[in-house]
């Protein structure tokens, strides 16, 4: 289980760095307290949404995944204690 949960998050992250490279996107704005602002909402929206189907992010999410599955507590709980 472990391996092929590796391989397809591997997989994932190179597959979405493949399409995402080429793409030239448009400055909005200049105003760095704005793009910051903005940037952290839709950020924050996208990991929360992300955590609460199930998904992982990063090194944290993915061992407290592979844990989960033999002490069935949540996800925020083994991440915060």
């Amino acid at each position: 289980m472990a391996r092929t949960f590796a391989q397809k998050k591997i997989l994932a992250i190179l597959g979405l760095a493949l399409v995402l490279a080429p793409v030239k996107f448009p400055t909005v704005t200049n105003d760095k307290l704005l793009t910051a602002v903005f940037g952290g909402f839709f950020l924050g929206m996208g990991i929360g949404l992300a955590v609460c189907g199930g998904n992982v992010i990063d090194g944290a999410e993915s061992s407290c995944h592979l844990s989960q599955q033999k002490n069935r507590g949540r996800m925020g709980r083994q991440l915060h204690g």
